[in-house]
């Protein structure tokens, strides 16, 4: 180390003798040559050698550092060109589809979306309209470049990359029959497509402008022909606009001294009409506010759209009725023969064998029976029930006759309690294939003897839970599409009947919901296989019905819990919307429906069928 400071201090001559630390701390004085002796020559040499090693190892790693930036500048220069060079093939190739009538189906769709147009036929016909537009406007340019007389020193004539003003204001003439002047034929092309105002026509705003012009709002022709007489596209119509635009529509008389004073009246006139915020102009606001008003003067300063919109409008719309009638009357007849047809070719009944069926009220009566013989069909019975005994005793009678059931007690008026044991099977035993809304009660009496708490129980009970049942279960059944809800209402659901008022109501209550959950669910998804079934049963010999009354036994008779539920159970099977038990109760209400009232109740005294009360 003190041959390298020596080696150092030889370096720099002419300098005074200065201090360089050694290893040892030592400072070893240095005098320009004074102290060459042999051995720090050596490690002289050696030192300069090892220097331009050094100098070299760093001039290559600055050559291969500036080098790898030219390759990544060279990369990155190559990866932009090959971007734009696509983007330019893309830009080519979007073109030549445009001129050729091709269309991207993905800007297809965004065009059916942006216009009327909502037909795929009525896009395709306007794009090949369009084609044939632009083709003319090339061959008329290459017309003009060719005729020209100065063709030496004419320029390379640009290709025409849409429809340009002459073809357009020829379709305006010839196809919608605008006559009108020349200011106002621009005004029309520049307004046409407004996100490329004054530019020729591409497709897009092509579409988008017809659309408005064929088949637009009110709204939107009101706010086209605003853009047309806005002259100076400042959003505003001023007086100077005003009076360009009507000064030819007045007839000149040969003895009027200045023809443009009328022209002036006019103007005044019309300003006062449309100038809503008495501001001396007239903006969009106020056009649109005058226009909404009187609907006559969209035109008032010149014509601007197409005359033929409304009555263009109303033949469609009168095409299109009649033939929604058509199919109506089609659909209708078809759906009559279908229903015949049915009453001696029942529907094929549904599987329920390895399916998950849950019902209420299972402890006692159809509820029992219902659990009893869809396990004989094979089904997983979830059976609940307020009555843990009268509940347990269901389930030991399916498992002891082979079948599979799980019992749950649950009070169907506790709302929490009631999610939360839906949430449970839900987890134990998945998805619920057929749920069966059965348990209510039945008090016997005149309205005026009904308790409040017994009015409240038996909605609860009768109505309010099915409405949390369904909650509860609906929706999987409507993110699997299938799946089927049993409603029991009750032939008290069909008739008024003396001692049931309250339990009536329950009855018609549940009737109207099914019958507008089915309508909810059939316009969410007409396809929807989620089937709903409400029953009608007459008196059951269950218990609840406990003095009934009929004159004609052999007619009217209770009805055996085993055969009311096997009923029920063929009509979920068939996917029926309404069944009774007997079948023929519903045809019967729907006929009593169109016999006089009065009619109805002679035939109600004579047959003097009901419940008297329980109370006595």
């Amino acid at each position: 180390m003190n041959g390298i400071g020596m080696g150092k201090a030889g370096a720099g001559k002419g300098r005074s003798p200065t201090p360089t630390p050694n290893r040892d701390g030592g400072a070893a004085a240095t005098a320009g040559g004074a102290a060459a002796a042999p051995t720090a020559t050596g490690a002289a040499a050696g030192v300069g050698r090892s220097t331009l090693h050094a100098n070299k190892t760093i001039l290559k790693t600055v050559s291969v550092f500036l080098a790898s930036g030219k390759r990544n500048s060279s990369n990155q220069q190559s990866k932009a060109a090959a971007a734009a060079l696509q983007n330019k093939r893309q830009q080519r190739q979007r073109r030549m589809d445009e001129l050729s009538g091709k269309v991207n189906p993905k800007l297809l769709d965004s065009l059916r979306k942006k216009t009327r147009f909502t037909n795929r036929d009525e896009l395709d016909a306007l794009c090949r309209i369009y084609r044939k537009l632009v083709s003319n406007c090339q061959y008329a340019a290459k017309t003009l470049a060719s005729s020209s007389s100065s063709a030496a020193i004419a320029k390379p004539h640009a290709a025409v990359e849409g429809i340009d003003r002459i073809v357009f204001r020829e379709l305006l003439h010839s196809t919608f029959d605008i006559v009108t002047e020349e200011i106002l034929m621009e005004r029309i092309f520049c307004s046409w497509d407004k996100a490329h105002e004054g530019l020729p026509l591409r497709l897009e705003g092509w579409l988008i402008g017809l659309s408005t012009f064929l088949r637009g709002t009110p709204t939107e022709r009101a706010a086209f022909c605003f853009r047309v007489y806005d002259l100076n596209t400042d959003g505003f119509i001023t007086k100077d606009e005003m009076f360009t635009l009507l000064r030819n529509c007045l007839i000149k008389q040969p003895q009027d001294e200045d023809p443009d004073e009328g022209v002036k009246d006019l103007v005044e006139i019309v300003l006062k009409k449309f100038d809503l915020d008495k501001d001396g102009k007239v903006s969009m606001e106020d056009f649109m506010g005058t226009v909404t008003a009187e609907p006559l003067l969209i035109e008032a300063f010149g014509h601007a759209g197409n005359s033929n919109t409304a009555n263009s409008n109303d033949i469609y719309n009168i095409v299109l009725l009649v033939v929604d009638i058509v199919m109506l009357i089609v659909k209708f007849w078809i759906a009559i023969v279908e229903a015949i047809v049915g009453l001696f070719r029942p529907a094929p009944l549904e599987e329920v064998n390895g399916k998950v069926v849950l019902i209420t009220g299972t402890g006692h009566g159809m509820g029992k029976q219902m659990a009893l013989q869809y396990a004989k069909l094979g089904a997983t019975v979830l059976c609940w029930d307020v009555n843990e005994q009268t509940n347990n005793q269901t389930v030991k009678e399916i498992q002891k006759s082979g079948g599979k059931a799980f019992g749950y007690v649950c009070n169907v008026t506790k709302r929490e309690e009631l999610l939360e044991l839906a949430q449970k099977v839900r987890k134990e035993h998945g998805f619920i294939h057929v749920l069966v809304n059965n348990a209510g009660i039945m008090p016997c009496h005149p309205l005026l003897e009904h308790t409040e708490n017994e009015i409240r129980l038996m909605y609860d009970i009768n109505v309010i839970s099915h409405f949390w049942m369904i909650q509860s279960f609906l929706p999987d059944m409507i993110e699997r599409n299938e799946g089927s809800i049993v409603a029991l209402s009750s032939c008290a659901g069909l008739f008024g009947l003396v001692n049931l008022v309250p339990y009536c109501g329950t009855k018609f209550a549940v009737r109207g919901y099914m019958s507008a959950l089915a309508e909810e669910l059939r316009q969410k998804n007409p396809q929807s296989n989620v089937k709903l079934t409400t029953i009608f049963p007459y008196m059951i010999d269950t218990g609840l019905c406990k003095n009934p009354r009929y004159r004609f036994p052999s007619l009217f008779k209770l009805i055996s819990p085993e055969v009311a539920s096997a009923s029920i159970i063929e009509a979920q099977r068939q996917g029926l919307e309404e069944a009774s038990v007997p079948r023929h109760f519903v045809a019967v209400e729907k006929i009593g429906r169109l016999i006089p009232r009065k009619a109805m109740r002679l035939v109600n005294d004579f047959l003097d069928t009901g419940v008297d009360t329980d109370k006595h």
